[in-house]
């Protein structure tokens, strides 16, 4: 939407960067209705592994056809970052802890089944997000990372103070990797935890759903320089969520409903392929 963006640094900030560490940037979205959004930020390095930042986005909507609030929010966190040695296993550790509070926000809301509701923010809405990383290099032929996030959002609906739906709370990932003089192998693992699935015609009270990870592997063989053979699987474990169209068979029915998809909709998958450079 979109058509014009600016960022402006103040002579004194920038220089507060400079001396301090520390820096604040303003900037401007220009709608082509004419209607402006804008972000204000402030970031303070303590040390060149553990930054600190705060920022405040008022989202500057016209309300001459809209009758909900704009919205705003106060985004603040940490970061950290090491690398370090232990004998010869090379290690890179990175942490970020980030909160964000919602002054005013448009609720969407289906929490009661066969409706969905918007109005404007009563009581609390916020998002707390932990990441954590680790790369590695395990018995100097893998290359490993590894990584979590533990995502909680909570906002206030009309019918009380609950999880944001097909939200998943918790993430997890690893990833190998292999380079040698002929072959390379690169395997991932992503686990993505239960989600809250709001009331539907098949569970009126709604219900938690399960858990699944997906299994991503591929192989390379490079006979030459110019020439790659490689096979691999997508959803190798073949996870599927069992019915991510409600009343499929009745679409005009006012029970259909296909917005409610958390797991994989396909198989698993195979490939094969070829890939030659000129």
């Amino acid at each position: 939407f979109s058509n014009t963006f600016g960022n402006i640094t103040s002579e004194f900030l920038q220089r507060e960067r400079n001396n301090a560490g520390s820096g604040g940037t303003f900037g401007t979205l220009n709608w082509f209705q004419g209607d402006t959004s804008a972000f204000y930020g402030l970031n303070y390095h303590l040390s060149q592994k553990v930054k600190l930042s705060a920022e405040y986005s008022p989202d500057l909507m016209s309300r001459e056809s809209v009758y909900l609030d704009i919205k705003s929010a106060w985004n603040y966190g940490i970061s950290y970052l090491k690398g370090f040695q232990i004998g010869s296993v090379p290690l890179n550790i990175n942490a970020d802890l980030y909160r964000t509070e919602f002054v005013n926000q448009v609720v969407v809301d289906w929490e009661t089944l066969g409706e969905i509701s918007f109005y404007n923010l009563s009581g609390e809405s916020y998002a707390n997000s932990l990441q954590l990383g680790l790369d590695t290099r395990l018995f100097r032929i893998l290359d490993a990372r590894f990584a979590y996030k533990y995502y909680d959002v909570q906002v206030d609906y009309s019918s009380g103070h609950m999880q944001k739906p097909l939200q998943p709370k918790q993430r997890y990932f690893m990833n190998l990797g292999y380079i040698g003089t002929k072959w390379r192998m690169d395997a991932t693992y992503h686990h993505t935890g239960s989600q809250r699935i709001p009331p539907t015609i098949v569970n009126p009270n709604g219900f938690e759903s399960d858990a699944f990870g997906l299994i991503n592997p591929q192989l390379t063989y490079t006979p030459k320089t110019n020439l790659e053979i490689y096979v691999g699987a997508e959803n190798l474990n073949n996870e599927r969520q069992a019915r991510p169209i409600l009343s499929a068979d009745q679409p005009f029915s006012s029970n259909f409903d296909s917005s409610l998809v958390y797991a994989p909709v396909f198989g698993r998958m195979m490939y094969v392929g070829l890939r030659y450079n000129i």
